[in-house]
């Protein structure tokens, strides 16, 4: 429950992303490295930027990504599932055969074929 509600807190900041941090993160909208005030609420980094607005755009990205590969990876293990079911057993015999084999390769070498 406390990872839910982790969730829903962070999903609402970003979602109130152009209220609570204005403006482009990528600008500088202050001195350097001002320290933490009604301004800037974290402060900003050796170029004046706003923290608070990289961080917050940053959170966007990295949420966006993850739905993005929750979604894919629910419709691709649902379509192989539906594949085996409905299949003929000589389907579901090669589906069964290959992702075991995903699931055989180490994840170092799988990390170094997504790298390449």
């Amino acid at each position: 429950m406390l990872g839910a509600a982790w969730v829903v807190v962070i999903t609402a900041v970003v979602a109130l992303a152009p209220w609570l941090a204005p403006g482009d993160p990528r600008e500088p909208s202050g001195a350097p490295f001002q320290p933490p005030g009604a301004a800037h609420w974290l402060g900003t980094d050796d170029l004046g930027r706003d923290l608070l607005a990289a961080l917050i755009r940053g959170g966007q990205a990295s949420l966006l990504t993850g739905a993005f590969v929750t979604v894919g990876a629910a419709l691709l293990g649902v379509g192989v599932g539906v594949a085996a079911g409905m299949g003929a057993p000589w389907v579901d015999r090669l589906l069964v055969r290959v992702v075991d084999l995903s699931q055989s390769v180490p994840r170092f070498f799988l990390a170094l074929l997504a790298s390449a």
